[in-house]
């Protein structure tokens, strides 16, 4: 039981590592499809967010959802929060994605795609990062976790 719990626990690092690539790629998604939006449409920005549907753990719809009632600057922090609150990205990559909210909707459409290429291009680093530790770690999470487990019930019979 308590081997089957550490090799349980080696395949949830692993998971969580890829969970991030996947989390990080559709946050830097969303914002592409946003820049775009603001850029050629002719939608407010909480409609954009709503309309946004990458994995993203739910953080631009529940953005989208608050804007009215909080201004989007809180309604962004409230979601990154929210959504990104689970220990699965780096407080790091957190406050890439926060420093969005802080200008986001506060200038021109110019300067919210500058805003928003420079928040891009600093999650461009951080899924390299996050790919890198993926490949590197999430294996020895699943080795160490399967070698743990077999030593533990070695030790046990």
């Amino acid at each position: 039981m308590v081997a089957m719990g550490v090799i349980w626990w080696g395949m949830c690092q692993a998971g969580k590592l890829r969970t991030r690539v996947e989390i990080l790629k559709g946050i830097m998604s969303g914002l592409i499809s946003t820049k775009n939006q603001i850029e050629f449409g002719k939608f407010n920005i909480g409609y954009i967010f709503k309309k946004i549907d990458v994995k993203d753990k739910g953080l631009f719809r529940l953005c989208g959802d608050n804007i009215a009632e909080m201004g989007i600057k809180s309604a962004w922090e409230s979601a990154v929060k929210m959504a990104l609150g689970d220990g699965v990205i780096k407080d790091k990559d957190k406050d890439t994605i926060f420093q969005l909210g802080k200008t986001l909707g506060m200038s021109d459409v110019k300067g919210q795609i500058n805003n928003i290429d420079m928040v891009v291009a600093e999650l461009e680093r951080s899924i390299l990062i996050a790919e890198d530790e993926n490949v590197r770690l999430g294996k020895v999470y699943r080795q160490c976790g399967v070698l743990l487990g077999v030593f533990i019930m070695i030790i046990l019979i």
